[in-house]
């Protein structure tokens, strides 16, 4: 009904449609931050050997609980970045650790329209960010049906009226399925309504294609 409030022609309906934001997180890389306020100005005696030594600290840190935690350790990779500003000002950027002095007056350039290179810049806060590769999740693929899935029959009700429309479980169907509404599809994560004169088949990959009519 939706689809057709939207003048669409054709809805998709990936597999498990309850569980995508599980699915997303699942297969989103893991990453472990750490992190520590330091406020070291370029005009402080020693501050750059003391942000190197403290951002190796806060790599490390991180890069052993990613590995405590189960992580391969030659598939970590490591981002290290510093929150600045010019000395006096209430906000920071964020940049790259790499050249940051250099980032942050380009950064601040950018972002502002100005830059000071005679003024001291300030790290505020360093970040350690130790990341791990997404894990490839399995893709099912369906077979071909070798005849037409089991049915039920039900009453619904579809507007202001009772009609009977067929109930199919979602497991059941097979690549060259296709079945008109009025139809059910039900499933573990969410239940599928194909209203009369549209039609559902799936493709290869157990997504549902609904369209209005056999085309």
């Amino acid at each position: 009904e939706l689809t057709e409030r939207l003048g669409a022609r054709e809805a998709l309906i990936p597999p498990d449609p309850g569980l995508l934001s599980a699915y997303g997180m699942l297969a989103s890389p893991v990453t472990r931050e750490t992190a520590r306020t330091v406020l070291q100005a370029t005009d402080d005696s020693g501050a750059d050997d003391y942000i190197d030594d403290a951002l190796a600290g806060l790599a490390l840190q991180a890069w052993t609980e990613m590995v405590e935690e189960g992580s391969d350790p030659d598939e970590l990779s490591t981002t290290l970045w510093i929150d600045a500003r010019y000395r006096g000002q209430s906000f920071e950027l964020r940049v790259h650790a790499e050249d940051w002095v250099e980032r942050f007056h380009n950064l601040h350039e950018e972002r502002y329209g100005y830059r000071r290179d005679g003024t001291a810049v300030e790290a505020v806060t360093l970040r350690a960010v130790v990341t791990a590769p997404a894990p490839l999740l399995a893709a099912h693929r369906l077979s071909i049906a070798d005849g037409p899935p089991p049915t039920l029959s039900t009453n619904v009700i579809y507007g202001d009226r009772e009609i009977e429309a067929l109930l199919v479980s979602r497991s059941d169907l097979r690549l060259e399925h296709v079945l008109e509404g009025p139809l059910i599809v039900q499933e573990y994560s969410g239940t599928t309504w194909v209203p009369p004169g549209w039609t559902v088949r799936p493709d290869l990959w157990g997504c549902l294609h609904l369209s209005r009519g056999l085309g």
